[in-house]
């Protein structure tokens, strides 16, 4: 029922375009009333004003289009439209990342040695790709409580060199960011938004992930109460005829309540529910044959194509919340503290997919199904020390812990996992956003703890360079690291997963150009067994023009 509701809601916004337009016609012929009458404010408008919502560009974070990670520039492209602006504005983006993993000398026990490659143990397994992305919005206010938001993207990666895929460039043109707003709704903070649009809080542990869906939102100056219900209706990637197996019917009710307690001090309640409604798969052991002397159709009846294959469906539900602030301690400087955490709870099924034709992935079907329950709980504190000293150091902490349960497998995990829209990435002080669980592993919050330690500095006006530390171990022994950026695989044998080091220089110094560079070196520990000369590395520079 809620997904044939999100699909209805789907037409809101071209009914709610067209009266848009029709108010914006009558607001501007109308004559307006005058804020003053004979050199004296009319008390009735100040009223009026002091008790209505505010408008599309004064909510809580300053405008509905501003991001963390998103340098604007103070003068956008502004076009006149019917006596309104209409504001361009865009980045280009040049990405370059080469990453390094050595195994030189294995020291593995010979019956695991023939499962190497397959666990992503090779001798050397490195790559070297560039990424250009070019993004375009718009923006368009058609009364101070009615706007429109269409953002999109064209990306060119060029893989140049891989140890282990060939060299290969993909071309894409993707859809980001697409909706409708109306505020103001009797005269209060009370708001509808409807489309893809962003959903994200200020650390990005909970979500940062565009989603077509409907929202209801409560913007007051202290008060944010949303609540939204989506489901991907049409691919990301303009071109695709169909959405990804991952995405495909999930349904989720995603909600929040913000609360600025005091000054500079927030508490959020925040909760997800996400039904993967796609687990309506071809019967169990369903035959699938296909003979070359026949035509294919005859025998479709319980084959899957392999580009579409989901192996795991799932009902789960996220709740929890954050406590986060700042505290300006005289002279001693600025201390910022956050508290994020959740339990998930619920039950997921896992597919093995089975065919004649492995080497084109036809004539597949599901050959085994089995069900578990999943339940953990996860956790992340931590604060930052900026001293009022030169060079402005900041001390960095950090501990995060994800729950696991004993006897778990890659991807059939019961324990405690993010909810899947998460980015996790924070600045820390400096003027450049990074992962901050690691720019080389990236690891999910998932079986996982994390401590994290870092120095800081600030320089000339708006450029800074962090050096931050994290040692990784995990819950339970598992085989796995989930959503890890490392292919190598741990043995499940040792907790221990090793030390990373990030090196993060941020160069802002104008309004139109910004400058990161990363290097990033990791160590595995004892769960990727003995050897030498490990290491594995990365280096990444980015240069970013906004306009």
């Amino acid at each position: 029922m809620a997904s044939v509701l999100v699909r209805i809601a789907t037409l809101i916004p071209i009914a709610a375009l067209a009266t848009a337009l029709a108010t914006a016609t009558t607001a501007s012929a109308a004559t307006p009333t005058p804020p003053h009458v004979d050199g004296i404010e009319d008390p009735r408008r100040v009223a009026h004003e002091e008790t209505r919502a505010p408008s599309v560009l004064g909510t809580r974070r300053d405008s509905l289009i501003a991001r963390e990670d998103r340098k604007r520039l103070a003068r956008p492209i502004a076009l006149p439209v019917f006596g309104r602006e209409l504001r361009l504005s865009g980045r280009l983006t040049l990405d370059h990342e080469a990453q390094i993993e050595r195994l030189l000398r294995f020291d593995l026990e010979l019956a695991e040695r023939a499962d190497d490659y397959a666990r992503g143990r090779r001798p050397v397994d490195d790559e070297l790709d560039t990424d250009q992305r070019l993004e375009l919005d718009l923006f368009y206010p058609f009364t101070d409580d009615i706007a429109i938001y269409l953002a999109a993207q064209a990306e060119w990666r060029h893989l140049v060199h891989s140890d282990y895929a060939q060299e290969q460039s993909r071309w894409t043109v993707s859809r980001r960011e697409a909706w409708l707003y109306w505020g103001g709704l009797f005269d209060t903070p009370l708001a509808v938004q409807v489309g893809a649009q962003r959903y994200s809080d200020e650390r990005e542990w909970w979500w940062d992930r565009d989603l077509d869906s409907v929202r209801l939102r409560w913007d007051a100056k202290r008060l944010h109460v949303s609540i939204g219900v989506g489901e991907q209706l049409l691919p990301r990637d303009l071109g695709r005829d169909r959405i990804d197996p991952e995405e495909e019917e999930v349904l989720r009710i995603l909600g929040e309540a913000w609360w600025e307690y005091w000054p500079d001090h927030s508490i959020a309640l925040r909760g997800l529910h996400q039904d993967d409604q796609s687990d309506d798969y071809h019967r169990l052991g369903a035959l699938c044959v296909r003979p070359p002397p026949f035509p294919s159709p005859f025998y479709t009846s319980g084959c899957i194509d392999r580009s579409r294959e989901d192996e795991s469906d799932a009902e789960l539900t996220w709740l929890g919340g954050e406590l986060a602030g700042r505290v300006k301690p005289g002279a001693l400087g600025l201390v910022r503290y956050w508290l994020d955490g959740a339990v998930v709870f619920g039950r997921e099924s896992f597919y093995d997919f089975a065919g004649p034709d492995r080497a084109r992935g036809t004539g597949r079907s599901v050959l085994l199904r089995n069900h578990h329950e999943v339940f953990g709980y996860g956790l992340d504190v931590g604060a930052y020390w900026e001293l009022p000293l030169p060079l402005r150091p900041t001390l960095i902490a950090g501990w995060a812990f994800g729950s696991g349960r004993l006897g778990d497998f890659q991807e059939r995990q019961r324990g405690f996992r993010q909810t899947g829209l998460q980015d996790d990435t924070d600045k820390f002080g400096g003027v450049a956003t990074f992962n901050y669980y690691g720019e080389l592993l990236d690891p999910e919050l998932a079986n996982l703890e994390v401590w994290t330690a870092g120095l800081g500095f600030r320089f000339l006006r708006a450029s800074s360079l962090d050096l931050v530390y994290h040692r990784y171990a995990q819950d339970e022994l598992a085989a796995y690291l989930r959503d890890a950026n490392l292919r190598r695989r741990p043995y499940g044998r040792d907790r221990d997963l090793g030390d990373e080091l990030d090196v993060v220089l941020g160069i802002e110094e104008w309004e139109r150009f910004e400058i990161k560079a990363v290097f990033a070196v990791f160590w595995p520990g004892q769960a990727f067994g003995r050897g030498e000369d490990r290491e594995s590395y990365l280096g990444s520079l980015r240069f970013r023009m906004n306009f």
